[in-house]
C-alpha cells in the first residue's frame, strides 16, 4: 500500500501542491500502470508498452504526450526509489524543507564567518594614537 493510499484510508487527505494542466497524463499515467516491472525491480514504462496500452483502451496520444507519459514514469520510478525509506518526506515538502535548511545553514555559517572575519579586522587594524 502507497502512502497517500493509507492516508486515503484513514481518512486524511493529502495536500498535494496544485496541478494547473496535465490531468489528463497523470490519469493516464495511473490507468496504464505507472511503472513496469523488470528484472531488477520496478521500471519506467517502455514505448512498447505505452503504445500496447493505447491499443487496448482505445486512447491516442501524440508524440509529446507520449513522452511525458514515458517521462512521468521515469519520475516516478526515480521517487519511488527515493521514497522507500518511511520517514521520507513526499518529494514536494522536501523541497521545501531542504530549502529552509539550507537558509538556516547558509545564515550560521554567514553568522560564524562574519564574526571571525570581524575578530581578524580588530585584530589586524593598526592601535589608534592615543
Amino acid at each position: 500500500m502507497t502512502r497517500i493510499e493509507k492516508m486515503q484510508t484513514d481518512g486524511l487527505e493529502p495536500d498535494l501542491p496544485p496541478l494547473h494542466a496535465g490531468q489528463h497524463l497523470i490519469d493516464y499515467l495511473m490507468q496504464a500502470g505507472p511503472l513496469a516491472h523488470g528484472g531488477m525491480g520496478p521500471a519506467p514504462l517502455s514505448h512498447g508498452e505505452i503504445q500496447a496500452w493505447q491499443l487496448n483502451t482505445g486512447i491516442e496520444l501524440n508524440a509529446w504526450e507520449a513522452n511525458t507519459l514515458r517521462t512521468l514514469s521515469r519520475d516516478y520510478v526515480a521517487q519511488l526509489q527515493v521514497s522507500s525509506a518511511a520517514d521520507e518526506p513526499a518529494p514536494y515538502v522536501a523541497m521545501t524543507l531542504q530549502d529552509e535548511r539550507r537558509a538556516a545553514v547558509s545564515q550560521r555559517v554567514g553568522s560564524i564567518f562574519g564574526g571571525l572575519a570581524r575578530r581578524q579586522a580588530a585584530r589586524t587594524q593598526p592601535e589608534r594614537a592615543q
